[in-house]
């Protein structure tokens, strides 16, 4: 029972306590607020999203790119029916001669490339899709498809999702703190102020 007083007195008996556990309070309905106006209504609001990247997909922009296969290989012989048979798209026989080989002496890589003077695929801009090699390599030898070359163009939504959905929260709290303050009035306390940068220094 007397725990049971100090406890309800501790927020008159000590300001410190009191302010903390005010903090914590308003630190809490903050948060929800937040939630309920900025994050969950960013994440659930797929047409606000798609709006949003259209405003501004042109800050995830991709360098024009070349879609390729690229094999890798120990044996030349093997290099060269890869070769062969990707040329002629028998798919049939590629993945014949895939599969009775050891998958281990067979290295295959299929995605995009930007345009860099390093890249090991930057030699192969200045030609059409098809497929080159054998190419003499440290330890093996390569074969590269080239499938399609690509122009400089915005990301999908979905390669930047989540980028967008942050910016769009963005937009979503600037709206909303643009709106509170036009609805109340914000004020100052200059002493309350002046004593926290008092404690501050």
């Amino acid at each position: 029972m007397v725990l049971g007083y100090e406890d309800d007195k501790l927020e008159t008996k000590y300001p410190a306590f009191r302010n903390l556990v005010r903090e914590y309070k308003e630190g809490i309905l903050l948060f929800d607020l937040t939630q309920d106006e900025v994050w969950d209504k960013a994440s659930q609001d797929s047409a606000g999203i798609f709006n949003h990247y259209e405003e501004i997909k042109s800050q995830f922009m991709w360098n024009d790119r070349l879609a390729y296969t690229y094999w890798v290989c120990e044996d030349v012989k093997v290099a060269k029916k890869i070769s062969k048979w990707v040329s002629k798209e028998k798919l049939d026989k590629l993945n014949d001669l895939l599969g009775a080989e050891n998958p281990l002496s067979i290295a295959v890589q299929s995605g995009t490339s930007q345009q860099k003077d390093d890249d090991v695929l930057s030699v192969l801009w200045n030609t059409s899709t098809g497929v080159y090699g054998p190419v003499s390599l440290t330890g093996g030898f390569g074969v590269i498809q080239v499938i399609d070359f690509m122009p400089s163009g915005p990301k999908a939504l979905n390669e930047v999702k989540g980028l967008v959905i942050a910016s769009y929260q963005d937009k979503l709290e600037q709206a909303w703190v643009k709106n509170l303050t036009a609805k109340f009035e914000v004020i100052v306390d200059d002493s309350v102020k002046k004593e926290l940068f008092n404690t501050l220094d």
